[in-house]
């Protein structure tokens, strides 16, 4: 067993004998504690049966056909698959057996470098997923204040990635909305400063267009030219 994991079986007499608890001991196997009465809730136990069901169909005529027939129909049993619908892959574990009289023992991959390896993984499908839609990340925001807005592609796909009209219209995403609508915070210049009491008039003469008086009544200029700006965009 790997490190880490739990043995686990039931009362049975014969999983309680005291053989049974010495090799586990020697193999230094660590069991689960299982309360006598308690009822059976591992899960292999349907994979026992099915095995069962498998081994019984060939009909084994002696104990060296029977370990066999286990084993070819141990390695039948499907993995589950990685995903409950749609395209998914099915793993296993691929080891090597080295048969002898007295049982099989796992050996190094190196002893079966001269036969074919079976494949470890293969794609599965255990059902139609049915349509579904997908989008993608949303762009960059259009503007960095007062108002942008960003979009994202939306499509609906089959299984295939086909392009399908199957999927509920109330279920779906936007595809575009707005962002960043703080108000726009200018820059501040140290030196843009007025440098006359009465730049007021200055702007409501419209005066800020020249360059002596942009300069001249620079903190003012600016200020009116941020309010023109933010009022033509409402508009």
């Amino acid at each position: 067993m790997k490190r880490g994991w739990v043995f686990q079986h039931d009362n049975y007499s014969k999983h309680t004998a005291m053989a049974m608890k010495e090799w586990l001991c020697k193999k230094h196997m660590k069991v689960l504690e299982w309360p006598s009465q308690s009822p059976d809730l591992n899960p292999i136990e349907n994979l026992w049966r099915k095995l069962k069901v498998h081994v019984a169909q060939r009909q084994a005529q002696n104990i060296t056909t029977l370990e066999e027939i286990c084993i070819e129909e141990w390695a039948n049993i499907p993995p589950t698959c990685s995903v409950e619908c749609g395209s998914g892959t099915q793993q296993r574990d691929v080891i090597c057996i080295h048969k002898a009289s007295e049982g099989f023992t796992v050996v190094k991959p190196q002893e079966c470098s001269y036969l074919e390896r079976p494949p470890n993984q293969q794609s599965c499908i255990l059902k139609s997923c049915g349509a579904k839609l997908f989008f993608t990340d949303w762009s960059a925001c259009s503007k960095s204040c007062e108002g942008g807005f960003r979009i994202r592609e939306v499509r609906c796909l089959a299984d295939d990635m086909s392009h399908s009209d199957k999927c509920e219209a109330e279920f779906k995403p936007g595809e575009n909305e707005s962002c960043n609508t703080q108000e726009c915070i200018p820059e501040i210049d140290e030196q843009c400063k007025d440098k006359y009491y009465n730049c007021n008039v200055v702007v409501q003469a419209r005066l800020c267009v020249y360059a002596y008086y942009k300069t001249a009544c620079c903190a003012s200029c600016v200020k009116a030219a941020s309010r023109q700006s933010g009022f033509m965009g409402r508009r």
